[in-house]
């Protein structure tokens, strides 16, 4: 049976419940060298009341108003023509729409800055 530690982790006077508890893992000695590997993400942030979803459905006439009638912005043209870099291990890359807007849902009024 293994020994745990049971506790309490405090920061400073907030007591934020987390229990500790040992950990017995046997140690390996593997002697073959771990290979690295390269990743590059590409994070693409749309400005607020910009996204690129709605954009589509405006000029399919299946939305108006906000971000339904907006071009494409540069971020989201950016996103559209990147391309995976084939020199790393793993390339992707995430497209956020802008604040105060979500997938085909209508524009949000009070976070337009």
């Amino acid at each position: 049976m293994s020994e745990h530690f049971m506790g309490k982790f405090t920061g400073g006077d907030i007591n934020l419940g987390t229990t500790v508890q040992a950990c017995h893992n046997k140690v390996s000695y593997n002697t073959k060298p771990k290979t690295p590997i390269s990743i590059r993400a590409c994070m693409f942030f749309d400005g607020t009341l910009n996204n690129r979803t709605n954009v589509a459905l405006g000029k399919l006439g299946k939305g108006s108003g906000g971000s339904y009638d907006n071009d494409l912005s540069n971020i989201a043209i950016l996103a559209k023509y990147w391309k995976k870099d084939e020199k790393v291990d793993l390339s992707f890359s995430v497209y956020v729409e802008g604040i105060g807007t979500r997938d085909f849902k209508s524009d949000s009024n009070i976070t337009g800055a």
